[in-house]
């Protein structure tokens, strides 16, 4: 029934798009302290390369995938 598919999708759009919302921003918010961390010098007090840096960013984003 159409009329039904349409509601049951109303509705599991009504829950998941707030929480999807959400984690995006939170998403968000660590892309942008980790920027802030970065031109704070974090990489220089944790005494970093470049390579390592980049390796420590991809590790923290597949917690995100």
């Amino acid at each position: 029934d159409p009329a039904a598919e349409k509601a049951l999708v109303r509705k599991l759009d009504r829950r998941l798009i707030p929480f999807l919302a959400l984690l995006y921003l939170c998403s968000f918010l660590d892309r942008v302290n980790i920027g802030n961390a970065k031109l704070a010098h974090i990489d220089q007090d944790l005494a970093l390369t470049g390579a390592e840096y980049n390796w420590s960013l991809s590790i923290f984003f597949i917690g995100y995938v």
